[in-house]
């Protein structure tokens, strides 16, 4: 089942990519967000099946959450120069992926902001992956 996880996150990030090269930049950053999602939930399932965590994954779509039950202090998805600690960053972007409709009025340079720095955490997280 992780390995559900991690495939669905490997094929969105990739489609993610194509979509941002070609400027459709919603759909671009919610498939990010999805493959971010997937990717969390496959590392708390990877802890709970090796007996590292004695939760599964919930069947939340909270960024914030899965972020706090993979055990991730740091994560850093607006680009501040230093991360911030997860349960002190804006609560609105909690569930963000379900709101990208939020970013109509950003500025390409955010957008990017973003798209760079969420690529970063899913790689961060494929990277110590348990």
């Amino acid at each position: 089942m992780s390995e559900d996880f991690q495939g669905s996150s490997v094929a969105r990030q990739a489609e993610s990519h194509c979509l941002f090269e070609s400027k459709f930049y919603h759909t671009s950053i919610y498939l990010l967000l999805y493959s971010f999602e997937c990717i969390l939930k496959a590392h708390i399932l990877n802890a709970y099946i090796k007996g590292k965590s004695p939760k599964k994954p919930d069947r939340t779509h909270k960024i914030y959450e899965l972020i706090k039950d993979a055990k991730f202090k740091y994560i850093d998805l607006f680009g501040h120069q230093t991360s911030v600690p997860v349960q002190i960053q804006d609560p609105d972007w909690v569930s963000m992926r379900y709101r990208v409709n939020d970013f109509a009025s950003a500025s390409e340079k955010d957008i990017n902001t973003l798209n760079v720095n969420l690529n970063k955490s899913i790689n961060y997280v494929r990277k110590n992956m348990l």
